[in-house]
Parts: C-alpha cells; structure tokens; sequence
C-alpha cells in the first residue's frame, strides 16, 4: 500500500518538539551559560535545516544590512535565500547578510522572561529597511502585497521555556507604547514556547474563525498580538515554513543591484592600501 505523504509529514512535525526539549535537557550539563546558548542555538537551527529547502542557508548569529549600508544588531540565526553575496566567518558561523535576501531571522532563549523579551524586540527593531520592491520585480511574476514586502524577513523567537502567555502578550503591548515610533514590519511576527503556546502578530493574512470554520466578527486588528496554545503538532513550525517559503520564491525574483555596495568596499580596500603605503589610491 503506497505510502501517504502528508501522514508522514505530521508524523515528523509532531516529533519536532520532543526533540527540541530532548536537545535542550542535554545541554542543562553544561556549566557556561554561553555554551547552553550556543548549543540551543544549534539545535533550533538543526530543526529548520530538516525542514528548509536546501537552497535556503542558515547562520547561527550574523549582523544584516541593506544596500544603503545600514546595519542591525546581531541576531541569533539568518536564514538568506542564496541569491546575494553573504560574508562569513572562518569558522562559517557569523555572517554578514544582505537583508533583501534573508528570509527569516531567529532569536532563540532558554527562557524568555521580560529582559529577554526586550533584548529581542530591540535586535528586530535594529533590523534595516529594504528599498521599495517598484522597478525590482521581474517582469513575470505578480509584485507582492505592499504589507508583505514591508514585513520582511519573517522575524521569530524560540523560547524553550517562558514566562506566563497573558502576560508576555503585555509584556510586549508595554514596550512598543514605550516605542510607538517601532513599526509593525519590525516587530516579532511570531513568538513561539516550545510545547506551551505561540504569540502570533496579526496582519492581514490571519483570520480567526469559529470552530466550524466560519468567519467571524471578531477579527483582530492588524499589527495585534494574539496568543494561542500549541500542542506538540508542529503547527508553529508549519506557520514558518510557509512565510519562509513565500520569501524564498519571492526573493529569487527580485532585481537588486550590488554593485554599488561591492564598488564600496573596494574603494575602501584601495584607501586602506593607499594609508599603509603611504600613497594614494
């Protein structure tokens, strides 16, 4: 009897978790906190690599910026398209990627309390904008949605453990009253506690509807964060593939020009040249 595919695909999405929660336990042994950070990093990013199309490329901690030369803070893992030039480390760890062509960026904690919480919003507020996609789209494709191209990348926090969902919800509510001027594009699209419940922004994608599937007059407004329990059946995870994979089929069709940035850093490698030798470029 022939296999069914999608029953495989929620044997393994349900599973996800399990693992995740196994890895972290084994990282408990670790006596630096770092190294229990860094190894939950990893883990995470292992998750996604089983899952992501294998043109996507994962980095664990890495700065991003845009073709103006702005740049972020540093994140925990980026997730880039393989379309534009990414800079990496020896090591292959830290990367310095384009944020036209990253796709998703992850900020992952042991446990997300209210100073973990704020250091996150303030990494994906750092996060710099993209030029409008006008005159960029190649001709054969339909131009995106004007909210979907603002919101990008998809921008998620991984929490193996956290506080209560009611009250992270106003947690957040706080911080951005206190930083009105932070626009929705560079708020978390999706907070997520492993096992526990998800903290999902609202745009204009999300509908909530009734048990039966119906929709209702109560839809929040967009830019909201509602929260919502999440047993271990990979819907989470599901909901990132799916954004990630939007972006990904997007970002392949988009026209950047680099020149610019990369005639930058020559000019730049030349001067430097000029200082030691004394001479001009």
């Amino acid at each position: 009897m022939p296999a069914d595919p999608y029953q495989l695909m929620v044997d393994q999405f349900r599973g996800v978790d399990d693992q995740l929660l196994a890895d972290a336990s084994t990282s408990k042994g670790l006596s630096n906190p770092t190294d229990v950070g860094t190894e939950r990093e990893v883990a995470v990013m292992r998750m996604l690599e089983r899952f992501l199309p294998s043109t996507c490329q994962l980095a664990q901690g890495g700065f991003l910026f845009n073709i103006r030369g702005d740049s972020s803070r540093q994140v925990d893992l980026i997730a880039t398209g393989g379309n534009a030039p990414c800079i990496r480390s020896n090591s292959g760890n830290i990367a310095v990627a384009p944020v036209e062509d990253t796709v998703a960026v992850v900020e992952v904690k042991s446990k997300l309390d209210k100073n973990e919480l704020n250091m996150a919003l303030n990494n994906f507020a750092s996060i710099p904008s993209i030029d409008s996609p006008d005159k960029r789209t190649a001709p054969y494709i339909k131009k995106p949605p004007e909210y979907f191209w603002w919101d990008w990348p998809y921008k998620l926090i991984v929490g193996f453990d956290g506080i209560r969902r009611e009250l992270l919800v106003q947690y957040i509510q706080e911080f951005y009253d206190s930083n009105p001027d932070i626009p929705f594009h560079r708020r978390p699209s999706m907070i997520y506690i492993v096992k526990k419940y998800s903290v999902r922004r609202m745009s204009p994608d999300y509908k909530i509807v009734s048990e039966d599937g119906a929709s209702t007059t109560d839809q929040p407004p967009i830019g909201t964060y509602r929260s919502f329990s999440e047993r271990s059946n990979g819907a989470a995870l599901m909901s990132f593939l799916m954004e990630t994979q939007k972006r990904l089929f997007v970002g392949r069709n988009m026209l950047w020009p680099y020149e610019d940035g990369i005639n930058n850093v020559a000019e730049r490698a030349m001067a430097a040249r000029a200082a030691e030798d004394g001479t001009r470029p």
